[in-house]
């Protein structure tokens, strides 16, 4: 992985960085490869897609918990897991 990538500064958002994306394609693309590193993206794409179903189905349960109400301290909940869910 590119040392500016593994360097950065984590408290700034995840950027896409096409050195990243080069080397996981450069990974498969050698069928004879590190055998690990590709189970290895298969398991990060497997956490990915997993984070993401909850992040929804933690949504769909809010709006029907709490509809358009105030959530906690005043805030509005489903707006926030909404924008939260998108990320």
């Amino acid at each position: 992985m590119p040392v500016a990538v593994l360097d950065r500064d984590f408290s700034v958002p995840y950027e896409p960085s096409k050195a990243v994306e080069k080397v996981w394609r450069d990974i498969y693309a050698d069928q004879n490869g590190n055998l690990e590193l590709q189970e290895l993206r298969e398991t990060l794409a497997d956490i990915a897609e997993g984070s993401s179903t909850w992040k929804y189905l933690h949504l769909m349960a809010t709006r029907r918990t709490f509809g358009g109400r105030p959530a906690y301290f005043g805030t509005e909940g489903v707006a926030w897991l909404v924008q939260s869910a998108s990320d």
